[in-house]
């Protein structure tokens, strides 16, 4: 998300007036508090309303583990984007408390 959209002169994302963004995510059980995640995450930013929006979303597959504490669930992602114009980078994230 914060590497989607418009970009200045030195190549770093602007933001934009339109977002779309979706992801599925399938979590399986390892053991008591830990569980697995395999993921595809998909949308853009545009700086004017998409004509054809679906043609040129960005695409990205990861997997993750998650694990509950007190102060709620922990995440610790690594994601690669798949798309032809995307940076082949993998990503790494780490998430306290649950995604939105």
């Amino acid at each position: 998300r914060h590497e989607l959209g418009p970009a200045d002169a030195q190549n770093q994302p602007r933001g934009g007036r339109y977002l779309l963004e979706t992801a599925v995510e399938v979590r399986t059980p390892i053991y008591k508090i830990f569980q697995s995640a395999i993921f595809w995450d998909v949308g853009n930013v545009w700086q004017d309303e998409p004509k054809k929006f679906y043609a040129n979303l960005e695409h990205a597959v990861g997997i993750g583990l998650r694990f509950k504490t007190p102060v709620g669930p922990v995440r610790i992602d690594a994601a690669i984007p798949v798309t032809e114009s995307s940076n082949k980078n993998i990503q790494w994230h780490l998430t306290i408390g649950e995604a939105f």
